[in-house]
């Protein structure tokens, strides 16, 4: 009984020295600490992305690696960067399902087997596989979506630059 009594008195003792010195305890990683121990996260992206035809295959590589990012416990005031970095490619999973959605759903009135679709400010053009470019359509996608989807992605290409993240930097997309 008299340990248990000590024990907690030390505690007591810590947080009240803690508190004096104006410490925080630290409950995440800083940028600096997450660029480190998010590297092999990155790396995988890009790997994921290298076989990721479809922009439905790419939102689940997006998705494997914000749970990936989702696991390292952040400092939102010693990582801003990191947390910009995790918080974005969350978001990148919805909206870039929410895109591929509103393309389908476009292209549908074309009845085109295969397409290539690509973003101009906020517009999506696309053109069937089998006549070229040269029977580009803009099709009728909300730019809101378009929008979110792009504010998504460069808030994670510009946070991964800013922690030199390279392999979490992300091209650019069609």
């Amino acid at each position: 009984m008299k340990q248990l009594h000590t024990s907690g008195f030390a505690l007591i003792l810590i947080a009240l020295m803690t508190a004096a010195c104006g410490l925080q305890p630290s409950a995440g990683l800083s940028d600096e600490e997450f660029a480190v121990e998010a590297q092999s996260t990155c790396d995988a992206l890009q790997t994921g992305l290298e076989s990721a035809v479809t922009l439905e295959q790419r939102s689940e590589v997006f998705g494997e690696i914000a749970d990936m990012m989702m696991a390292f416990e952040l400092d939102p005031e010693k990582a801003p960067q990191a947390t910009i970095l995790r918080d974005n490619m969350a978001a990148l999973v919805e909206s870039s399902q929410v895109l591929a959605d509103a393309i389908h759903e476009a292209v549908s009135e074309y009845e085109w087997a295969e397409y290539t679709w690509m973003i101009f400010g906020t517009n999506v053009s696309a053109y069937s596989n089998e006549t070229g470019i040269f029977g580009m359509e803009i099709l009728d996608v909300d730019e809101v979506i378009v929008q979110n989807y792009m504010d998504n992605w460069n808030a994670v290409s510009d946070a991964a630059e800013a922690l030199g993240l390279e392999g979490c930097k992300l091209a650019s997309d069609s």
